[in-house]
């Protein structure tokens, strides 16, 4: 790799500006990143992406925003050496694209490059001093492709850094998290906050484009054709290595792609579903309630499924305190019992549907 100054200068004539990480406090000394690492952008239009204007796909599509960041990293050999982290994300119409390149041997944490990304897309940052409880949370998404390796490529190496991929669940082939958003306070780097912590109370979803693509084109350079984008061979191991220019462009293309990919089903910076399974069953369940007009999930458990819900005394909480527990039950010995009838009946088969797509009226699912 080059020195800093060849390195600025060639990305430079590409494209790229040259960005400061930001300062973090040591002792009562504010300590510049920018030794260890370099950071680069570019930003660009975004492209208008589309997939097709399906009823489909706009029935399950969620109207909740949120700041998608896509994220992918390139490494060489095993172990791995690691050359580069890469970031990309669509604002005000702007496609802006990140580079972090480890120039003083320093790795790249979770915590500081949704701290570096964040402060640059001017998400709400809250001094320490004043949090509480009452602080309100961005919502933020981090996306990659069968991003088990970008994560664990993140350094966790200090005591206070968040193990993201501990909390992944791999689901086809990608890592998500399946459950609650993640509350993460995230220091800024900004060095206009001098010695006074400020953070990023970010709401943080992981999703993986693993989960929305099928198994014939789950690689991106299908993903790439799908929104019109160019496709990229991966240079070489000996080419990574010594031309930066070559690095950070096969780098963003591989954090872009799952950025245009979300953005052409569910539309920039809205919520990404787990996968579209789940996003199609969310708006069935969703029609189903309004045919039987229930209005609340206790309502739809009951009225559709014969349950109710019925305490369970307490269950102890991670953080050591205590919550209430509860369960769903059967209703009534009846619906137990038809419940037990319908465990023993069932048996695999064929699941095949004969005419596909979003049918706006009444449609009936025939078990024969």
């Amino acid at each position: 790799m080059l020195d800093l100054d060849a390195l600025t200068n060639a990305l430079t004539q590409a494209g790229w500006s040259h960005v400061s990480m930001g300062v973090y406090i040591s002792g009562r000394n504010l300590v510049s990143y920018d030794t260890a690492l370099a950071l680069y952008t570019r930003q660009t239009d975004a492209p208008a992406v589309s997939i097709g204007d399906y009823d489909s796909l706009k029935a399950i599509r969620s109207q909740t925003q949120t700041t998608v960041i896509s994220l992918s990293a390139i490494w060489t050999g095993d172990p791995r050496q690691m050359l580069s982290w890469h970031a990309a994300a669509v604002q005000d119409d702007r496609l802006i694209e990140f580079a972090f390149l480890p120039i003083g041997g320093r790795e790249l944490s979770l915590e500081l490059l949704l701290g570096v990304v964040c402060d640059y897309l001017g998400i709400s940052a809250v001094d320490g001093r004043k949090l509480s409880d009452e602080t309100p949370y961005s919502r933020v998404t981090l996306l990659t492709h069968a991003g088990k390796g970008t994560l664990s490529s993140l350094d966790q190496s200090g005591k206070n850094q968040y193990d993201l991929l501990g909390a992944c669940r791999e689901v086809q082939g990608g890592v998500v998290t399946v459950s609650q958003p993640i509350r993460l306070r995230i220091k800024s780097t900004a060095a206009e906050h001098g010695r006074n912590t400020w953070h990023h109370c970010i709401s943080l979803d992981m999703r993986d484009t693993m989960t929305h693509t099928p198994d014939d084109m789950d690689d991106l350079n299908s993903m790439a054709g799908a929104v019109n984008w160019p496709a990229v061979q991966r240079p070489s191991d000996d080419i990574l290595q010594e031309n930066p220019v070559a690095l950070c462009q096969y780098g963003a293309w591989a954090a872009t792609v799952p950025l245009l990919y979300a953005g052409a089903l569910y539309k920039y910076n809205h919520k990404i579903p787990v996968t579209i399974t789940s996003a199609t069953a969310h708006v069935m369940r969703a029609c189903m309630a309004a045919e039987l007009g229930t209005e609340t999930a206790e309502d739809f458990d009951y009225r559709y499924r014969g349950l109710v819900r019925s305490g369970q005394g307490l269950a102890v909480r991670q953080d050591g305190g205590y919550s209430k527990a509860s369960a769903l039950f059967p209703a009534s010995d009846t619906i137990r019992t038809i419940h037990a009838m319908a465990a023993q009946a069932y048996h695999g088969g064929y699941n095949n549907c004969s005419d596909l797509g979003f049918f706006p009226g009444m449609t009936y699912d025939m078990d024969l």
